[in-house]
């Protein structure tokens, strides 16, 4: 097959273009590496910048939670000492109607001992008249006696009348102390009754008071102890609070630092992968560069004959063998090779959306020639082997 000066020319126009092409594509997609890695520094930044924005939420978040806690646990401590004081306050009231109950069961004692000590008094002068009544209607006896006896006894001789008269007054004399003393001995039962009576509602009194102030006493005392109770329990209960808040914000900074770390490492990653991807589209492109089968013009299959059939062998390399085929038609062979370049580029963003970029070229050959035999159309086999790809067509 020969070829003429201006296809020549054409073909190496042609391969002027392409590597013109394929170094301006080269450089556009440095250019665009370029900017990728502009656009994952500036992604990182903004996600640091972005991490520890919500770092700072959230610990604002977290310290107006403990504040808004504390305020709550402030108000609860204020509604305690109200609480308290109005506690302190029923307490004083009672003790105060306790006190008033005290002195006016005093007051009610008071005045029945003093009822009583007037009844005592009221019957010791009844009695006290009752006597002297006795006494004076015993005198009055006596005397009747005796005014009696001194007009019997007024005839008889003085001496006798005198004898009798002195009698009668010794024995009105031995009556009246003998009630005297009788009045006396009830003066003074009664005297020891009053001051029994005394005594007696004196015990009950500071009995009374004694019940009363351990009664008041055992109160405070319990209400002390159940406001005491009531602090600690506060108090333990606040210091829990801040334990598990404290403990809660040092487990989300360090969730936050991990997230951080593991988004630092997954964009190092994903950096590293677009170096690597980029590395090897340009190492790629090189080869394609440099490879001659790459860089052909026309196709040049050497065509062996055998008794039972026709050899057809290219060199190419093993990744490009699927894109050669062999046609027949009697004894016309059609050598093609169709091949589509495609360059790949993919971006990964920190929200795992992918960005590919792709860059598409197709290229087209064929040879036909003619053979002294009629082949079978349907007997066609290949292989690779060492970097020669054959074709084997049996005859017919």
């Amino acid at each position: 097959m020969k070829v003429d000066q201006q296809t020549i020319e054409l073909n190496k126009q042609r391969i002027e273009d392409l590597n013109r092409n394929q170094k301006n594509y080269i450089k556009a997609r440095e250019k665009e590496l370029d900017g990728v890695k502009l656009f994952h520094q500036k992604r990182i930044a903004d996600t640091k910048t972005s991490n520890e924005l919500d770092l700072i939420d959230v610990r604002n978040t977290n310290e107006q939670k403990f504040i808004k806690e504390n305020e709550g646990h402030q108000e609860k401590l204020t509604k305690l000492k109200e609480n308290q004081d109005q506690l302190k306050k029923v307490l004083t009231r009672e003790k105060e109607q306790l006190e008033g109950n005290q002195r006016e069961s005093l007051k009610n004692i008071n005045e029945q001992y003093q009822e009583k000590i007037i009844d005592a008094h009221y019957k010791g002068r009844e009695k006290e008249l009752e006597v002297n009544n006795k006494i004076n209607e015993t005198i009055k006896d006596f005397e009747s006696d005796r005014n009696a006896s001194l007009t019997k006894l007024k005839n008889k001789n003085l001496n006798t009348l005198v004898l009798a008269e002195a009698d009668q007054k010794r024995k009105v004399n031995d009556v009246q102390n003998a009630l005297d003393r009788e009045l006396l001995q009830k003066r003074l039962e009664f005297t020891k009754q009053i001051l029994d009576q005394k005594s007696l509602h004196n015990k009950k009194v500071d009995q009374i008071t004694n019940e009363n102030t351990w009664e008041i006493k055992q109160r405070e005392d319990s209400h002390n102890y159940n406001l005491k109770d009531q602090q600690n329990r506060h108090a333990e209960h606040l210091k829990s609070d801040k334990a598990a808040f404290d403990e809660k914000f040092k487990k989300l900074v360090e969730n936050q630092q991990n997230a951080i770390n593991e988004l630092e490492t997954k964009l190092a990653k994903q950096t590293q992968s677009l170096k690597e991807s980029h590395s090897n589209n340009f190492k790629h492109s090189q080869t394609v560069l440099t490879d001659p089968f790459y860089r052909i013009t026309k196709l040049n299959p050497k065509v062996i004959e055998k008794p039972d059939s026709y050899i057809i062998s290219i060199e190419t390399p093993e990744h490009e063998k699927d894109k050669f085929t062999v046609s027949v038609n009697k004894r016309k062979i059609r050598f093609n090779l169709a091949r589509r370049m495609e360059d790949r580029i993919e971006n990964q963003d920190s929200k795992n959306n992918n960005t590919v970029y792709t860059g598409h070229r197709t290229e087209s050959y064929t040879k036909e020639f003619h053979v002294d035999h009629i082949l079978e159309p349907r007997n066609v086999t290949h292989k690779w082997e060492n970097g020669q790809l054959y074709f084997k067509i049996k005859k017919a």
